[in-house]
């Protein structure tokens, strides 16, 4: 028997980062692979440094969003 999903579950699952697959949008000049192990942590591999320093951040954009939108709704009240 499959179970409903209810709005709440949608909306979480909808937030969470695609952790696989190509992503475009982040001006790269060569293309970059960030590879997650067991414990999910990132390794990037990229050919300069600028494409590197831009994957990093988009990386940690993807594990710490949550923390940066606590920040902000803390700081506004």
């Amino acid at each position: 028997m499959k179970m409903k999903q209810s709005p709440f579950d949608v909306l979480l699952r909808k937030g969470l980062p695609r952790l696989s697959g190509s992503i475009s949008g982040i001006p790269l000049l060569k293309p970059v692979n960030v590879i997650r192990d067991g414990f999910g942590i990132p390794h990037i591999f990229a050919q300069n440094e600028q494409d590197l320093m831009a994957a990093q951040g988009f990386v940690h954009a993807q594990d710490r969003l949550w923390q940066m939108e606590m920040t902000r709704r803390f700081a506004t009240g």
